[in-house]
């Protein structure tokens, strides 16, 4: 099975390709996440963008922020309350696209080599 089979598999997997009549332009996939609460965490439901990916070619016309709707109505559906990603920090360009998108730095990972 193939990486993308296996992930689409998953019961909480979405994804979404956007076509052009040529040929695929771009793709979001993600997961949905309903964590009940405890003693230390509120209970959450969300929608995690796991990879987003737009040809170059049509960067800057709309399809990411498309793709990135798409996830947020099947979120809603599926009755999450946020959609949330992660970014690596040197990635200027992505963190720029998901700030213009709507979302907000919600916390910092820090790590040190050992």
């Amino acid at each position: 099975m193939s990486l993308y089979s296996a992930f689409l598999a998953r019961e909480n997997a979405l994804a979404f390709i956007a076509d052009s009549p040529e040929r695929p332009v771009g793709y979001v996939t993600a997961t949905i996440h309903k964590r009940p609460g405890d003693a230390l965490m509120r209970p959450r439901s969300f929608v995690f963008v796991e990879h987003i990916a737009v040809a170059p070619t049509m960067a800057r016309t709309g399809v990411g922020t498309a793709l990135v709707e798409s996830i947020r109505v099947a979120g809603k559906e599926a009755g999450c309350t946020s959609l949330l990603t992660d970014v690596w920090d040197f990635n200027k360009r992505a963190l720029a696209f998901f700030e213009a998108a709507g979302l907000v730095h919600m916390r910092h990972w820090l790590e040190q080599p050992l």
